[in-house]
């Protein structure tokens, strides 16, 4: 294959440590590099320093303003494109019209740099979940009730509005880019829903995450341990969920604990939560692999997903997932075992349930178990980047 030099366009670096988007983008340029292309990454305004002592596997960039669409930015940002012949941008914000500059760019006599967004996350985000926290109030008191009484009239309206709202912000995006990348077929759907796939110039493709860490997996040597792995944030993954959850099930199972592994603007909250409750640990930000290791079930809370790399990560140590089935790429991961390992989207009654009932049946967790390892070979490294090298191939016809 002719090598290609390719840009990935991010606001934050791309140290594998620090989220998911980061560790895929890491992950995919060394093995774009191994195989032969040339990666370079572009950021906001900052330097190497915020990489911390990691050093990236491609040549990183700055812009230099803060202010993103600012006209020196996009003036070094074409400079840049011209000037190392860039083939193909991948935009990892492909949610963002913020970022719809910098895949609407010049393009050479030949039709060349092609820029694909890539969308990390559903499309329509969190819409169909805004309301599950509309009629509980933290506070049992008049006003914090009154209060949501009235956001529950005004629901419908509100929901409109962001239906509206992220239409609009699609269609942008749509319209910059020559591909839309999504992570799952299903969010093929959403972006039915808001109507922008007849009018767009770019076409769609799926290609999922890639699992980043390999292991050597010791079933026979697993804890009786449940472990969840993330941000702690409460818009999107929601890891306090887990607090309630745990109290019941520790009573339960006194034989298993919890570890919590991340950090965020919800441990202090999560750190009182769980002070009273036995056999659960906050460790804060470490790395993922010894965890994965020794625990038997990964748990997952999240609101919204676009393709947990969380959920390979484990798979292929032979940690079994189990979340809400929030998330249309969760029956892509799953396949037949959904059923076993799912509970309806924030029924904590039934995620309880059918977690314990995981937890006591050592057998069925053996055969998870190997069935989650050999769900984790589809996603190999290898495998994906050859589904991107199908893709970028596809697009010199376009």
């Amino acid at each position: 294959m002719t090598p290609f030099n390719i840009l990935f366009v991010f606001p934050l670096p791309f140290h594998p440590e620090r989220g998911g988007v980061e560790r895929v983008t890491d992950v995919l340029t060394k093995e774009f590099i191994r195989r032969g292309h040339n990666v370079f990454y572009l950021h906001k305004k900052g330097s190497l320093a915020d990489y911390g002592e990691y050093v990236p596997p491609a040549q990183a960039v700055f812009l230099p303003q803060r202010k993103l669409k600012a006209k020196e930015n996009i003036e070094f940002y074409h400079r840049f494109l011209k000037e190392n012949k860039i083939d193909f941008i991948i935009n990892q914000m492909g949610l963002s019209s913020n970022y719809c500059p910098f895949t609407d760019v010049p393009k050479d006599e030949s039709g060349f740099p092609k820029t694909i967004s890539v969308m990390h996350n559903p499309p329509l985000l969190n819409h169909d979940h805004l309301g599950i926290a509309l009629l509980h109030p933290k506070k049992k008191t008049p006003i914090p009730i009154l209060r949501n009484i009235l956001r529950a009239l005004t629901f419908p309206i509100y929901k409109h509005l962001n239906l509206k709202k992220r239409r609009k912000e699609l269609t942008a995006v749509a319209h910059s880019c020559d591909c839309i990348c999504l992570l799952s077929d299903g969010y093929r759907k959403e972006l039915e829903r808001v109507q922008i796939l007849p009018d767009s110039p770019c076409h769609i493709r799926t290609i999922a995450n890639p699992c980043a860490l390999t292991a050597n997996a010791l079933l026979s040597q697993k804890k009786k341990q449940l472990l969840y792995i993330g941000r702690l944030d409460a818009v999107q993954k929601a890891p306090h969920r887990l607090i309630p959850i745990w109290k019941e099930l520790c009573q339960r199972h006194p034989d298993w604990e919890l570890v919590i592994v991340g950090d965020g603007a919800l441990r202090k909250k999560m750190e009182k939560l769980a002070a009273p409750l036995p056999r659960i640990s906050l460790v804060g930000s470490q790395s993922p692999a010894p965890f994965y290791q020794d625990s038997g079930i990964c748990c997952l809370t999240s609101t919204f997903e676009g393709f947990p790399m969380v959920v390979l990560e484990a798979m292929a140590f032979g940690c079994i997932p189990f979340a809400y089935n929030s998330f249309p790429a969760i029956d892509d991961i799953f396949g037949s075992e959904a059923a076993n390992l799912t509970a309806p989207p924030f029924n904590s009654k039934l995620y309880i349930e059918r977690l314990s009932q995981l937890m006591q049946d050592e057998k069925k967790r053996m055969q998870l178990a190997e069935l989650s390892l050999q769900k984790a070979k589809e996603y190999t490294v290898e495998a994906i980047t050859d589904r991107w090298e199908h893709l970028l191939q596809d697009m010199l016809k376009k």
